[in-house]
C-alpha cells in the first residue's frame, strides 16, 4: 500500500496592490491615484473627461528601488501599502523629487517613516556663484528636514543615479513653473516628464491608460491649451530657448514617456511625435497674446506701488 506524502504548501506572494501598473518589465512600476477630470482644481485643464491619474513611480534593480514623487496626500494609504509591497525585497530604498511642489512631495514624511528611505534626493544646479539658486537649495532642505526629518542629496543636471544595472539620468528643464527636473532612464528608454505631459485623462480607473497609438488628445493644439492652462508665461513671448531645450530630448532613445499625471505615453515612435507636437504647440503659444494675470483687478493699486 502506497502512503501520499503531504508536502507544506508554498506560502503564496501577497496579490499586487491593484495601484501598481508594471509599466517595464518588473523594473518599472507605476502607483497611481485617481480625481475626477472635473475636479475644480489649478492644475487640472478644464475640459477633460472621466478620471485623471496622479501616479509616482518606482525603479528595481538589483535589490535597489528608487522612487519618483510621492503621490497625493488623498491616496496616502494606498501608496503607502503600494510601495511597501513593491520594495519588500529592496535593501537600498531611495526617493527623487521631480518637482518641489505640494503635489509631488506630499507623502515624503509618511514615505520616510514608512518604508525606511536611504536617501531623499533632488534635481539642481549647485552654483555657489548663484546666490538666489543657493537661496533655494536651502530653503528646501530646511523644509524637507521640518516636515519629513530627512536630508536632502543634490543631483546636478547631466549626472545619474544607479539602482542596479538601471541609470536615471538628471535633465534640467525649461518649462517649468517652479524647479523642475525630467528624468531619463537609459537601459529602458523612459522619460520620466512630470507634469510636462500632464493632460490624459481616462475613462476607468481599474488600471493606468498606456495610450500605444497616436489620438486627437495627443496632437498639438490639445498640448498647448494644457501648456497655456499650466504655463501660461509661454503666451506671447520668444519661445526659441523652451523649443530648443525640447529639442535636446530627441538625441535620448525614449522609448516611454511617464508622466506625473495623466497616462504612459508607450512606443518610441509615438514619443518621439508627442515632443515634435510639444514644441509646436509651443511655437503655437508663442504667437498668442500674453496672458493678462491682472485682469479683473484694480490697476491703480499696482501702479500706485511702482
Amino acid at each position: 500500500m502506497t502512503m501520499a506524502i503531504s508536502l507544506p504548501s508554498r506560502p503564496q506572494p501577497p496579490v499586487r496592490p491593484s495601484a501598481v501598473t508594471d509599466i517595464c518589465d518588473g523594473r518599472i512600476f507605476a502607483v497611481s491615484g485617481y480625481v475626477p477630470a472635473a475636479r475644480p482644481a489649478t492644475w487640472i485643464l478644464s475640459g477633460l473627461e472621466g478620471h485623471l491619474a496622479v501616479s509616482c513611480y518606482v525603479l528595481i534593480d538589483g535589490g535597489h528601488a528608487m522612487i519618483i514623487d510621492t503621490g497625493l496626500a488623498a491616496h496616502r494609504d494606498e501608496v503607502g501599502r503600494s510601495i511597501s509591497w513593491l520594495l519588500a525585497d529592496c535593501r537600498r530604498r531611495e526617493l527623487i523629487m521631480t518637482r518641489r511642489e505640494p503635489d509631488a512631495i506630499i507623502n515624503l514624511p509618511f514615505l520616510v517613516k514608512e518604508v525606511e528611505l536611504d536617501a531623499v534626493f533632488c534635481g539642481g544646479v549647485l552654483n555657489p556663484l548663484d546666490f538666489f539658486e543657493r537661496v533655494d537649495q536651502k530653503s528646501l532642505e530646511s523644509h524637507v528636514s521640518a516636515i519629513a526629518h530627512a536630508s536632502v542629496e543634490w543631483a546636478k543636471p547631466g549626472s545619474a543615479l544607479p539602482i542596479g544595472a538601471l541609470s536615471l539620468e538628471i535633465l534640467r528643464t525649461t518649462v517649468v513653473v517652479l524647479p523642475k527636473t525630467h528624468l531619463y532612464e537609459q537601459r529602458t528608454g523612459t522619460l520620466f516628464g512630470s507634469d510636462t505631459w500632464g493632460f490624459l485623462s481616462q475613462l476607468g480607473t481599474s488600471s493606468l491608460d498606456i495610450v500605444t497609438a497616436w489620438d486627437e488628445r495627443l496632437s498639438r493644439g490639445s498640448i498647448a491649451r494644457y501648456l497655456r492652462h499650466k504655463f501660461d508665461w509661454l503666451c506671447g513671448i520668444d519661445t526659441s530657448v523652451i523649443e530648443a531645450d525640447l529639442a535636446l530630448l530627441k538625441q535620448y532613445d525614449i522609448r516611454r514617456i511617464c508622466s506625473t499625471y495623466g497616462g504612459v505615453i508607450e512606443g518610441a515612435l509615438l514619443a518621439s511625435r508627442v515632443i515634435d507636437e510639444t514644441i509646436e504647440a509651443v511655437q503655437l503659444l508663442s504667437r498668442e497674446p500674453i496672458v493678462d494675470r491682472l485682469k479683473g483687478f484694480d490697476r491703480t493699486i499696482f501702479e500706485a506701488a511702482l
